[in-house]
């Protein structure tokens, strides 16, 4: 009887499905196919291959799940993942997309069509054929790179390498743009596919080893942690996971007693830089492959500057940083190099800040370094990974104690305003990257000469846009005492807002949108004449630069719906844009004393500004 019975349960799992249209099948299959599509991609993706005493951080959870939790919650873990639904954050419901192909690249202009697609639990990208006359190429999507501002999914070339996708998810604006829009890169720049194992691999895993196979075979990468984990900040745990195996072991020893692995906490201010700097620095290691060479041989606690120097001034005379920067040019394909940095050597584009830390005044003290600010367990908020209190003036305070409280009397500013916060004016925000404008970290003080040497724009104007450079040049010379320089007409009559808009290149561009889009340089210069100036970027060249305008200029108080899309908006129709936007703003601003603010409705003036425009073309590869 039971064998009956066990027969009629049998049949009716077979039966439910067709009754119930299928979702107990799916139920009861579900695991499975998930388990197959995970073996699919981890097939394709780099090997999890430890090896030289690295484990993982599964090894490290169970003696240490709150050091374990506050880094899985951080977008360091997750900066390179598998691609599983848990992971992917794309829109990948069966949508086509255009990518353009710029008239440099091989072969020459023209159009790549791409369907995104998901079935079940796996992600696929198909190619799809331009004439017809060959079959669409379809390709599972391996694994995704961020998880914070934009993510990028990898899929697999026709000779098995891990390439991108040549599309970029935005998370805050939850829409697919071209990969060279989302940098600031030139418009015709080829640079919109990657490979995996050429550039992506160094920072965004964890002991990564390209090894790189034979033309046509593939890929053979290999990683010991998909991600920045944890041995990437205390080293290879292999032997201290070992040691401590035996309970009685753990119970015994401290929790700093652990002589095998690195906790930067207890090395010196500049060795654990050197830990951050590993991937947050311009390095080059000359005469060597950075990746077969010294790049993988670091280790926490290490010498990180040791066979090869921090880039940190290009323009420097002295002979080894100008071997340097050839070597690093020629590892970098001849791509901008030197434009990643302010001609005085401070970094313009973000996640490279350690030579910026290093130059610091800050540091000439000895116990000045990262972790004086940031944290990768004890933090307020994964966005920045700020300790607590680092956020404010509390950060400068903690060691000039003689500007706390109401400083006003150095300041200038009101106790309260965004002038007296510290970091306005030691750490403006004249760094680019991920589509806004992020702190320098090049501790100093507002300077026109230093503007008027480098283009980077200066602190007190990013606050003051609807001052000039002569404004700004007495208030220096009245509050601080600073040594006048000689500035031409345009700098010392044109507000700088709209100066760095017409004249600027394409980084200062970017930081000035931004820049008209803070609320405190809205609270500082107003904005009711805002609007005129943003539209003029919305016809810009580049898009990072459209993209960054188009932000500012929807968020202005009254500001009127725009239909517009920063990608598109190339040319023609980025230009109606502009016309649209400014005959709107002039018809209402009529009579309005902002008229008096700039240029722009003084076509000679205007004309003028914008001939001087620095048009080099600029790429500030992040």
């Amino acid at each position: 009887m039971r064998s009956f019975e066990l027969a009629l349960a049998m049949a009716a799992v077979t039966v439910l499905p067709v009754v119930a249209g299928g979702r107990v099948l799916a139920w009861f299959v579900g695991p499975f196919a998930q388990q197959r599509s995970l073996e699919a991609i981890q097939r394709a993706a780099p090997e999890i291959a430890p090896e030289d005493g690295y484990v993982s951080s599964r090894d490290c959870r169970g003696c240490h799940p709150e050091p374990y939790a506050s880094w899985h919650d951080s977008y360091h873990r997750s900066m390179t993942q598998l691609a599983t639904p848990e992971a992917v954050v794309g829109d990948f419901g069966d949508i086509e997309l255009t990518a353009r192909v710029p008239p440099n690249a091989p072969g020459g202009p023209g159009e790549d069509r791409f369907r995104l697609s998901r079935r079940g639990s796996a992600f696929w990208l198909t190619w799809l054929s331009p004439d017809r006359r060959e079959p669409d190429r379809e390709t599972r999507v391996v694994m995704t790179t961020g998880s914070h501002h934009h993510q990028i999914p990898w899929v697999t070339d026709a000779s098995g390498r891990l390439i991108t996708l040549p599309w970029t998810w935005l998370i805050d604006e939850k829409r697919w743009i071209p990969r060279t829009d989302a940098f600031l890169a030139p418009p015709d720049d080829a640079f919109g596919l990657s490979y995996w194992s050429d550039v992506c691999i160094e920072c965004h895993s964890t002991q990564g080893r390209p090894q790189v196979a034979a033309a046509g075979a593939g890929d053979d990468a290999q990683v010991a942690e998909l991600g920045i984990a944890c041995e990437s900040c205390h080293g290879p745990g292999g032997p201290h996971v070992a040691a401590n195996r035996p309970p009685w072991r753990r119970y015994a020893k401290s929790e700093h007693d652990h002589p095998t692995l690195v906790n930067p906490e207890d090395l010196s201010a500049l060795r654990a830089s050197y830990v951050c700097g590993r991937c947050h620095a311009v390095l080059s290691y000359p005469e060597s492959d950075t990746v077969r060479g010294h790049w993988n041989d670091f280790r926490p606690g290490d010498d990180l500057l040791a066979g090869g120097p921090l880039l940190v001034r290009p323009e420097s005379d002295d002979p080894a940083q100008r071997r340097a920067i050839a070597e690093h040019e020629r590892a970098e394909r001849g791509r901008f190099v030197r434009e990643r940095f302010w001609a005085d050597g401070v970094l313009r584009v973000t996640g490279r800040e350690l030579g910026d830390v290093l130059a610091s005044p800050c540091v000439a003290g000895g116990e000045f370094s990262c972790l004086s600010c940031h944290s990768l367990h004890d933090y307020e908020s994964t966005d920045d990974q700020l300790k607590p209190g680092m956020r404010g003036d509390d950060a400068c305070t903690g060691c000039h104690a003689e500007h706390a409280g109401d400083d006003s009397l150095h300041t200038r500013h009101a106790p309260e305003s965004a002038g007296s916060r510290c970091m306005n004016c030691h750490m403006p925000y004249t760094t680019y990257g991920l589509m806004k404008a992020i702190r320098s970290h090049r501790v100093g003080s507002p300077s026109v000469a230093a503007e008027l040497a480098t283009g980077r724009p200066n602190a007190c104007n990013a606050c003051h846009l609807d001052q000039s450079l002569a404004w700004t040049q007495e208030q220096l010379a009245r509050d601080y005492g600073a040594a006048p320089v000689a500035l031409d007409e345009s700098a010392a009559r044109t507000a700088s807002g709209p100066r760095w808009i017409a004249t600027g290149d394409a980084g200062v561009r970017a930081l000035a949108a931004w820049y008209l889009g803070w609320e405190p340089a809205r609270a500082a210069s107003g904005s009711d004449w805002m609007a005129p100036y943003l539209a003029e970027l919305l016809a810009d060249p580049y898009a990072a630069v459209r993209g960054v305008a188009f932000r500012s200029l929807r968020s202005l108080p009254g500001q009127p719906p725009l239909a517009y899309d920063f990608v598109e908006a190339r040319g023609a129709a980025g230009d109606a844009t502009r016309r649209q936007v400014q005959a709107e703003w002039a018809d209402r601003a009529e009579g309005s004393a902002s008229r008096a603010l700039g240029p722009l409705f003084d076509r000679v003036a205007w004309a003028a500004l914008l001939a001087a425009r620095d048009e080099r073309p600029i790429s500030l590869s992040e």
